[in-house]
């Protein structure tokens, strides 16, 4: 029973596609449980953890989810730096 809870309780993320080519993005963390005192968790955080935008010009859409270091993905706004650099 601990290995599943430990294997059930991470973050995870999802980009979906509808239909009509729209994209969305969304991330879930695994909760406090796993993290030491002091840490960020990067996934709820807006341009670091997810991201999502459009080009105004081509209206290309882009979705990113990350997760990992989450110091190093908010100091850097890492999802959204992606993201912008690929429109």
């Amino acid at each position: 029973e601990r290995l599943i809870n430990i294997m059930t309780n991470d973050t995870v993320g999802a980009i979906v596609v509808d239909a009509h080519g729209h994209v969305a993005v969304g991330t879930s963390s695994g909760g406090r449980w796993l993290k030491e005192v002091g840490r960020i968790g990067s996934s709820p955080i807006l341009g670091a953890g997810f991201w999502s935008g459009r080009c105004p010009r081509t209206q290309l859409q882009v979705a990113i989810c990350l997760t990992g270091v989450g110091e190093v993905i908010v100091s850097r706004g890492l999802a959204a730096r992606l993201g912008e650099g690929l429109l």
